[in-house]
């Protein structure tokens, strides 16, 4: 009953964190989001993935710096408690979550996995300039051109764009794919959808829906900062280029990786519109465009020691321990 009580304690516990961390989050956005949304969207996009991580990462950071450790401090062996109804429900409630999100996770992978293999199988390579990463050429009717993986990312290129893009336009493309490259946009839409499927509850959706549209506004804002002007309207006119051939019901199909144009996103409209603007105010984006490490860096590790602190402090644990006592008379 010892170790089985831990565990229903920690999956009630985290369930709990999470959705009131995902509440918290989504109230805290609504106050700032005109603030943030002042912001360039590469300083947004990171703003808002440490948001929606947040929920997930604290929970975690309770779990394990805190309630763990308090349970096996203070917690008799012997006590005497035991595991209610009520608490075999909410602990079931985390489970399914739990579940729900390894397994479309790992649903997600399998799918991704496979048709990587089948691009794979029907492309070949190709050289694009000063390739940072392998570029295969395929054939497929949707002007695919993908950054996929994040362990070993490779870009997948439609056959028709070579064709239609100039040097300069294909060039300013693939810059974008960088900028997804540079930001770690898979991985962090890899966790983003992770943290989503855990939540029994739809928290959080439309904080998702904004990451991801800031998110290729910010590998935009990349393509701008790397290569200035020119290479601003080389990539408006190849967005324009492609969403012109885009066939109407022949998605890429791809369940996890960024594109330059997604299906059921072919309106480029405020993406151009943002890339010329870009292109008046060049010297403002770079001077705004530095690393978020200078900024969140010296909180961050204010936090760790702070955790690492509350971590080993007996008096704190023993109140986490109280709460702890509570939880379990509450779910009795």
């Amino acid at each position: 009953m010892y170790f089985l009580l831990c565990i229903c304690l920690l999956l009630v516990l985290f369930l709990a964190l999470n959705i009131s961390a995902s509440l918290g989050v989504t109230a805290l956005w609504r106050i700032i989001e005109e603030r943030v949304q002042s912001r360039p969207a590469q300083i947004q996009a990171r703003i808002i993935f440490a948001l929606r991580i947040f929920p997930l990462a604290g929970s975690l950071v309770f779990i394990f710096a805190f309630l763990l450790p308090s349970y096996f401090l203070f917690e008799p062996v012997a006590s005497g408690e035991t595991v209610g109804l009520k608490m075999v429900f909410a602990s079931s409630l985390s489970v399914i979550g739990i579940t729900a999100a390894f397994y479309r996770v790992f649903k997600t992978w399998w799918e991704t996995r496979q048709l990587i293999k089948n691009w794979h199988r029907h492309s070949r390579p190709v050289l694009t300039g000063n390739s940072k990463i392998p570029v295969y050429r395929i054939e497929h009717p949707f002007p695919v051109i993908s950054l996929v993986g994040f362990f070993r990312p490779r870009i997948f290129i439609a056959g028709q764009i070579f064709d239609l893009l100039s040097e300069e336009e294909m060039a300013a493309a693939m810059a974008h794919e960088y900028g997804h490259l540079e930001n770690r946009d898979n991985l962090k839409r890899w966790l983003l959808r992770f943290g989503q499927d855990l939540l029994i509850l739809p928290i959080g959706r439309r904080l998702d829906r904004i990451w991801s549209e800031t998110a290729e506004t910010a590998a935009d804002e990349y393509v701008v900062g790397a290569g200035g002007n020119q290479a601003a309207v080389n990539l408006a006119s190849a967005l324009v280029k492609i969403a012109r051939i885009v066939p109407r019901g022949a998605g890429p199909a791809m369940p996890a990786g960024v594109f330059l144009i997604e299906e059921g996103r072919v309106d480029i409209t405020f993406r151009v519109r943002y890339l010329m603007q870009l292109t008046e105010m060049k010297n403002n984006f770079k001077a705004q465009n530095f690393d978020l490490t200078r900024l969140f860096g010296p909180g961050v590790a204010i936090l760790s020691e702070l955790v690492l602190w509350l971590a080993v402090n007996q008096n704190f644990l023993l109140g986490v321990h109280n709460i702890l006592e509570e939880v379990v008379e509450l779910f009795q």
